[in-house]
């Protein structure tokens, strides 16, 4: 048996791209060789990480920053209705 199986996608949902793998190895999350531009700029270069099942990985130090926390409250905010809706979105039931 090997580490990883390939599996059919359902008849629907054959155009909707590759074949699903599914893992019984440890790791959780792999990335392979990603870059990342912003315009001429080269901003991350053959980045590559592994997170084994279990693993707990912190990133900047375990604290929010301010545009992760700017999305989060404009987010609830909407859920809440504190938040102004400019385009109408949000329906009351």
């Amino acid at each position: 048996m090997t580490d990883t199986e390939t599996t059919e996608r359902p008849a629907a949902a054959k155009s909707a791209g590759p074949k699903m793998q599914t893992t019984r190895n440890k790791i959780a999350v792999e990335m392979a060789g990603v870059h990342k531009w912003y315009g001429e700029f080269h901003v991350l270069r053959d980045i590559n990480l592994r997170v084994n099942k279990g693993e707990r990985i912190v990133i900047n130090g375990g604290r929010i920053g301010p545009l992760t926390q700017k999305l989060y409250d404009t987010i609830v905010g909407i859920q809440y209705g504190t938040a102004p809706d400019p385009h109408g979105w949000t329906v009351t039931v």
